[in-house]
């Protein structure tokens, strides 16, 4: 469902800066997807994740405070 809400807007020219959503959206396609449209991406994930940084080739674990 969201995959086809950011399809809508890419295919009827709507710019987004900004896409919000919960861990249970923050998936890798979905993300690059959006960064693919020039938005900034803010959402939780899980603390049990582990992910690439920036333009690292490396994963990481994330770190809970």
């Amino acid at each position: 469902m969201a995959k086809n809400l950011i399809d809508k807007l890419k295919d009827n020219q709507i710019k987004i800066n900004n896409v919000l959503f919960d861990s249970w959206y923050s998936d890798e396609k979905l993300i690059k997807k959006c960064k693919s449209l020039g938005a900034r991406v803010i959402c939780c994930i899980k603390t049990n994740r582990i992910l690439k940084i920036g333009n690292s080739s490396q994963y990481q674990k994330l770190f809970y405070i």
